[in-house]
């Protein structure tokens, strides 16, 4: 048996344990998609002491993904455009999970992340990746409150999160594949930005890069975020407007692990429920963060790192995969 596997196993039975000693599943609700539901409606799942997990419905459809030649910042990556159909709704995180439903997990596992047994961690910091002992998502190198996104996340740990979820609910708890993360953030729109084509707005949309940074750390010189959205690093998740869809933070605050592996360009011409490369070094991330500014923002915009690399910059955002009879798409007779 390989020591992943072990591990993995060890992890399982862990979970088990500590379910059965709580003698409840700490994650309740109905399951999602018993009826049609509306895009953004919104379930709300109890994770016990009071933490919620809010998740917003996200329809089956049709989209384009990936950037047009003529958008600005566009990388070669964004294209060939491609025609995405997904027929399965799902359900998705209202907002990315936060230091409040980690430490939720954390406390009724005893589950420590990678970084706290190994006893360091990547960091941004102005002068570039750093990495810093005894840093971990319970001091990620800046104050966070337990409304903010978790950061300095490992795939394992990722993965182990999902594990407890869905030991907990029954239902299939996991990350958006990179397809529909990139629909859920256009929420129906096809410019840069679900907000529109150009910047101006996004000061009421995204956590970037900005003035904010630039006057707390005059070393630091923001790329390209003019305005000034009154935080250095993390915000609280519901800071700022959401789109469409009800989704908060689908543009900055944090880079958000998809579970696709990066396999270069888009394929373009039409595909249907894509879920990426089949293996590969590096796992898709999207989004853009608080160290960035507006071009790694855009909805069409890829990012990738080694599933091993754990900085204070990422988190990740779950979804709920809805049952297939609720989600037929195109609709049945």
């Amino acid at each position: 048996m390989t020591q992943k596997k072990s591990r993995h196993m060890a992890w399982n039975a862990t979970v088990a344990m500590a379910i059965s000693a709580l003698g409840v599943a700490s994650l309740t609700g109905e399951p999602p998609g018993a009826s049609h539901p509306e895009a953004g409606e919104t379930r709300v799942f109890q994770l016990g002491e009071g933490v919620e997990l809010p998740t917003v419905y996200i329809p089956p459809g049709t989209f384009t993904m990936g950037s047009p030649e003529t958008e600005p910042n566009r990388k070669a990556d964004e294209g060939p455009q491609t025609e995405v159909t997904l027929t399965r709704g799902f359900w998705m995180g209202q907002t990315p999970v936060t230091v409040e439903q980690f430490s939720r997990f954390a406390e009724m596992t005893g589950y420590a992340t990678v970084a706290e047994r190994e006893g360091w961690a990547h960091h941004y910091t102005p002068d570039g990746i750093v990495e810093q002992e005894g840093k971990s998502w319970r001091d990620p190198l800046f104050p966070q409150d337990a409304d903010h996104p978790v950061v300095v996340m490992h795939w394992e740990d990722i993965m182990a999160f999902c594990d407890w979820a869905r030991e907990v609910t029954g239902l299939e708890v996991r990350l958006p594949t990179e397809a529909e993360w990139e629909y859920a953030c256009r929420a129906g729109t096809t410019t840069a930005y679900f907000w529109g084509a150009q910047p101006e707005g996004g000061e009421e949309y995204a956590n970037l890069a900005d003035q904010a940074a630039a006057r707390a750390i005059p070393e630091w010189d923001p790329p390209d975020y003019p305005f000034d959205d009154g935080y250095v690093y993390t915000s609280p998740v519901y800071a700022f407007r959401a789109n469409p869809w009800g989704l908060h933070d689908m543009h900055g605050n944090v880079w958000e692990w998809t579970s696709d592996w990066y396999g270069g360009p888009h394929p373009g011409g039409s595909v249907t429920n894509p879920t990426g490369a089949e293996t590969g070094e590096y796992r898709v991330r999207r989004g853009g963060s608080w160290y960035r500014g507006l071009g790694t923002a855009r909805s069409a915009n890829r990012g990738r790192s080694r599933a091993d690399f754990r900085v204070n910059n990422r988190g990740f955002r779950i979804v709920v995969t809805a049952p297939a009879e609720a989600d037929a798409y195109p609709p049945g007779d």
